[in-house]
């Protein structure tokens, strides 16, 4: 997975896409960044403590961020990137600078997002139990994955398709909501909160952000957020 993120992903890939489409207001890919990072960060209060594990190029803490957050990625590459463009909005750390030990009871919030769809079983109940350690009592964990109990099956194969990155052999973990809730059970955390989000009408981006946007809550109220992309989950510690 290392050698994927330092090497086949571009340096700031993700952040550039976002910013292109922050610039022309359109496009399905970068507001799919977007509305992703605009509903996790309604997990965030202005004075937590907050840590970005797998934080990429840094972005969802450059528009995001409350100044006290702290991110980290197994890509020196990228984190060398959030440094350049972020700094101002956090603290960026290389993941073997990250010291878990040193950050024990320390975080408000622990966001971990498009991560888990990466690595083995084995690696996510290791990883959350690490972080576990480092949220302070009551402290709340929150980390999104693809759903694959609705049509994220075949959006992926058009993604691998028509995008510039496969995935194919990158995605090596495949969650729907049960499954992804007997994995959790495993961990440290107990009884978790997951919920769905980003429906179909994120594809009307290529129009506009604000009908997309506008379009994704009038299909969420709708249907109650039956439907949904991507999978949310709250970990209370």
């Amino acid at each position: 997975m290392s050698e994927f993120w330092e090497n086949k992903i571009q340096t700031g890939y993700y952040d550039k896409i976002v910013k292109e489409g922050l610039l022309k207001n359109k496009g399905i890919q970068p507001n799919w960044h977007i509305q992703t990072f605009k509903e996790i960060a309604k997990c965030i209060n202005n004075d937590d403590k907050h840590l970005d594990f797998a934080c990429g190029p840094g972005t969802f803490i450059g528009l995001f961020g409350n100044g006290n957050s702290i991110g980290t990625d197994i890509s020196a590459n990228q984190i060398d990137y959030a440094k350049d463009n972020y700094s101002t909005k956090g603290t960026f750390l290389y993941l073997k600078e990250f010291d878990y030990n040193s950050y024990q009871n320390n975080f408000d919030v622990i966001t971990v997002l498009g991560l888990i769809e990466f690595i083995s079983d084995n690696e996510i109940i290791n990883l959350l139990d690490k972080l576990f350690t480092c949220l302070k009592p009551d402290g709340k964990l929150v980390l999104t994955t693809p759903n694959y109990g609705g049509g994220m099956i075949i959006l992926e194969k058009l993604i691998n398709l028509l995008g510039k990155t496969d995935y194919k052999n990158q995605h090596t973990n495949r969650f729907n909501k049960n499954r992804l809730k007997k994995l959790l059970s495993q961990s440290s955390f107990n009884n978790p909160k997951i919920t769905k989000f980003m429906n179909f009408g994120i594809f009307s981006s290529l129009f506009s952000f604000k009908v997309a946007e506008d379009l994704i809550s009038f299909v969420g109220r709708i249907f109650n957020d039956f439907f949904g992309f991507i999978l949310k989950v709250e970990l209370k510690k």
